[in-house]
């Protein structure tokens, strides 16, 4: 299971917990007055956790790099399991070792072709773009938006649903001058005022207010969708049950199932599981969801039933006419309820 995703203490500390801020509480670093991010600097100081370099300076505009933008997630989400690095450019003496070995664990980094992390290098807009629609769960986005910037060729292949999901999102902005500059480092100005508002909005998905007071009301699935041939079937799932039926009755045997999606209210964690009929071979799957569209893995798990994807034709043979896969759902505060979908095939 991937790291479990939690707020464990205020945005402002872990930002000065990573930056190396020193000095009196009440005193402002004097180059923050008129920055674009005055406010997000302005509340970690005012609340006495920074107050910049010993020089009396924030230095907003100074790039941040790839293993401090790491380390800045890391504590600002309590990501805490940890797997192990095999990139070949870093040591178990690093001190951004452990910080690396949170962030695969957690599923936001891959790294590069050459097996490197480059960790000192000035982690880039695009890059940004790709790892906080990883850790909000962003689902595909219209690359349509983009063309209002001038520098939308700019913008790598790869990279264009994630720059699209954060911007339509508010996670991240353009520049005044219609560009999104894509391999502009990142500012460390940037990087609280983005992960600022991923905070936020992590916190508005879990019904939590500025004041620490949080929304009891448990987790709710809001739909289920399968993609047959690229084509949406949705069912919506009662709230009270958390029960559904998709009904797949009519798609013809060759019909690829490429993934399967599902919409939660908050963060969640998701157990599910049935059997394979023929193979009597237990299918069980837990996986945390993040507010909004999720993947489910348990296509992923499906997948490997056959070498090019789940077809009709193999759900029908292992799984018979009426596959229904139970488990439960629990939210962050515990809450747990039960879950039961149903694919009539």
């Amino acid at each position: 299971m991937t790291a479990k995703v939690r707020i464990i203490i205020g945005f402002c500390l872990m930002a000065m917990l990573l930056f190396t801020w020193t000095g009196a509480a009440a005193a402002l670093p004097s180059d923050i007055q008129g920055h674009w991010a005055q406010q997000e600097i302005s509340t970690c100081v005012s609340q006495g956790l920074s107050s910049g370099y010993p020089d009396g300076t924030f230095k907003p505009d100074n790039p941040i790099t790839r293993a401090e933008f790491f380390t800045l997630i890391n504590r600002a989400f309590g990501l805490t399991d940890m797997a192990s690095p095999t990139f070949g450019d870093i040591s178990t003496t690093d001190w951004f070792y452990n910080e690396i070995a949170k962030a695969i664990a957690a599923g936001y980094i891959s790294g590069y072709e050459d097996n490197t992390i480059r960790p000192d290098n000035a982690i880039v807009r695009q890059e940004v773009a790709a790892i906080l629609a990883k850790l909000q769960g962003l689902g595909n986005a219209d690359e349509t938006a983009l063309q209002s910037y001038k520098d939308n060729d700019a913008i790598g292949a790869w990279a264009k649903t994630s720059v699209a999901a954060v911007v339509g999102s508010g996670l991240m902005k353009g520049y005044p001058d219609q560009t999104f500059s894509p391999l502009n480092p990142l500012t460390r100005a940037e990087a609280l005022a983005s992960l600022q508002r991923a905070r936020d909005r992590l916190e508005d998905s879990r019904g939590e207010d500025r004041r620490g007071r949080k929304d009891k009301t448990p987790p709710r699935i809001k739909s289920a969708v399968i993609y047959i041939s690229n084509k949406p079937y949705t069912v919506n799932i009662s709230h009270k049950g958390l029960q559904g039926n998709i009904n797949l009755s009519k798609i013809k045997d060759s019909a690829n199932i490429n993934r399967g999606l599902i919409n939660v209210s908050e963060d969640a964690i998701l157990h599910l599981q049935t059997t394979i009929p023929i193979l009597n071979l237990p299918v069980e799957v837990d996986q945390e969801l993040k507010a909004g569209s999720n993947k489910l893995k348990l296509f992923d798990v499906l997948s490997m039933v056959g070498p090019d994807g789940v077809y009709m034709s193999t759900l029908r043979k292992y799984l018979g006419n009426l596959a229904t896969y139970t488990g439960t759902l629990t939210d962050a505060a515990g809450n747990v309820s039960t879950v039961s979908i149903t694919i009539k095939m």
